[in-house]
């Protein structure tokens, strides 16, 4: 899928003050003196832009850039000066690490011939695997909001029989041979990942119940930094989950339900965003290595 295809992370900070101005979202609005100023915070790249509107006999206007200039140097130290500081404390503190779950019993004990991101089909097979196609697409970031680039993102998951291709793994021995079962990807320049996949089942393996989810793993040059789950947001299954249940923070399992909704112009076909906040850095070293992962620190 094309970069063009995918969304801009929305950072939805906590509310701060600038000009006693609320940033709810990526936005504060604030008067100053007959002028209307807006401070929009760009998340992926920190960046400020600052409109300033002013009310005139005329009626409303955009204040012209070298206006905007002339203001900005007036308000400055009001508005950038304050809208700076909130910035980086609001993406300091916006994005909240995923909760890790680990691998599960499941991981593949032997990887299919085929393991790029396209699970509904093995190599040139013309047969598809069964299920409701769905697109999961995200990105993998730094608790600053900072993309992670050229990492590895493994998934895994159940066949819509409810079966794994680990051998251990199959639902009264059903399973589609048509169903990959694993793929990875390497993140893009801004964190980015997409797979074409199956929406995931219900299924109960070895007397345990699951709800629907799908295994995510990252990794980076050879270092696993974390395995986690992601759930379907709102299904009643989630209620009679051993993960729902064991994670007691409801901010926390927040983090692994995502939301599958329909893809438009095609025939019932779904889409999914699922974001990944590492709650470890992962600094890359100047010759390629990864340094020790460090606890993120809080900024701002």
């Amino acid at each position: 899928m094309a970069g063009d295809d995918f969304q801009a992370h929305d950072i939805r900070a906590r509310p701060i003050t600038v000009l006693e101005a609320p940033i709810i979202g990526n936005a504060a609005h604030a008067n100053v003196d007959e002028h209307q100023v807006e401070v929009t915070i760009d998340s992926r790249n920190e960046f400020l832009q600052v409109r300033i509107e002013e009310k005139n006999r005329l009626g409303d206007g955009l204040v012209g850039e070298k206006n905007l200039h002339d203001r900005r140097r007036v308000l400055g130290s009001m508005v950038l000066g304050a809208a700076a500081l909130a910035a980086r404390g609001a993406l300091a503190e916006a994005l909240r690490p995923t909760a890790t779950t680990g691998d599960g019993p499941f991981y593949p004990d032997r990887l299919p011939l085929d393991t790029d991101n396209d699970l509904l089909l093995i190599n040139d097979s013309a047969t598809a695997a069964v299920g409701e196609i769905a697109h999961v697409t995200g990105r993998l970031l730094e608790r600053s909001g900072a993309p992670v680039r050229n990492a590895v993102i493994e998934i895994w998951q159940s066949d819509v029989n409810g079966s794994y291709i680990h051998t251990q793994g199959r639902h009264e021995g059903k399973l589609d041979g048509n169903f990959q079962g694993y793929g990875r990807f390497l993140t893009d320049s801004e964190g980015r990942y997409y797979f074409r996949t199956i929406k995931p089942v219900s299924y109960t393996l070895n007397g345990q119940f699951r709800a629907p989810h799908i295994h995510f793993a990252v990794s980076k040059s050879g270092h696993r930094l974390m395995a986690t789950q992601a759930l379907v947001k709102g299904h009643e299954a989630n209620e009679r989950d051993l993960i729902v249940a064991r994670i007691r923070d409801p901010a926390a399992l927040e983090t692994l339900m995502v939301e599958y909704r329909p893809l438009a112009d095609t025939a019932g076909e779904l889409e999914a965003q699922f974001d990944i906040v590492l709650g470890q850095t992962a600094e890359e070293l100047a010759d390629g290595s990864l340094a020790a992962p460090r606890a993120a620190r809080r900024r701002g």
